[in-house]
């Protein structure tokens, strides 16, 4: 019977030979990326979920990713690696490598990552698999600062619009650099909060 704490000091022990021991970074990629891709059997092997192999996976086999990453100059190599870790992926630990394109990625290998998962909702029919790269689409055009399509993709996710996900909203505005649209989304929480304390004092 594999224990919880000894299963996590097999995953450990695992990554850092990974590191150690695998200095060719288009090998050491290859095996990352099947690190990722095998979450599922992963996750699998223990009846009970524990945030320690949650961290595995955000930590420190992204920092194996992005050392690896570093290192290649072909970048479209890492573009596909992303992209393939996303597709019919229903867990989130594919999402460090989302949300840490712009580290390894151009601008625009990010717009063609964007435009490729765009194509994958259009053609789909799976829920789970139009949520899944929806995310990755509202996580990457924030780090783009591309404000507009963050916003449409943040009400295609959200039956409503909170004022929570208003601030996120204007912020990205605020960063892309238009702060009139910015300006417009504060005032509309504003404007939500007066209505609601409005409401509550009748």
């Amino acid at each position: 019977m594999v224990t919880l704490n000894n299963y996590i000091s097999y995953l450990n022990l695992l990554l850092d030979n990974l590191k150690n021991d695998i200095k060719d970074p288009n090998l050491g990629l290859e095996l990352i990326i099947a690190f990722y891709e095998a979450d599922s059997a992963i996750y699998n092997v223990v009846e009970e979920s524990d945030y320690r192999i949650d961290d595995l996976f955000s930590t420190k086999a992204q920092e194996l990713f992005l050392g690896y990453a570093s290192q290649i100059e072909n970048k479209e190599i890492i573009f596909y690696s992303i992209l393939n870790t996303n597709k019919s992926n229903y867990h989130y630990t594919n999402f460090p490598l989302i949300e840490f394109a712009t580290k390894c990625l151009s601008k625009e290998l990010i717009q063609q990552l964007i435009k490729t998962l765009s194509n994958w909702i259009d053609t789909s029919t799976d829920f789970d698999d139009k949520t899944n790269y929806l995310r990755a689409i509202e996580s990457l055009a924030k780090q783009i600062k591309d404000a507009p399509l963050f916003e449409k993709t943040k009400i295609s996710l959200n039956e409503e619009i909170s004022c929570y996900f208003l601030y996120d909203i204007a912020q990205v505005y605020f960063e892309s650099g238009d702060y009139e649209t910015a300006y417009s989304r504060l005032i509309e929480v504003e404007a939500r909060d007066y209505s609601a304390s409005e409401y509550s004092t009748q």
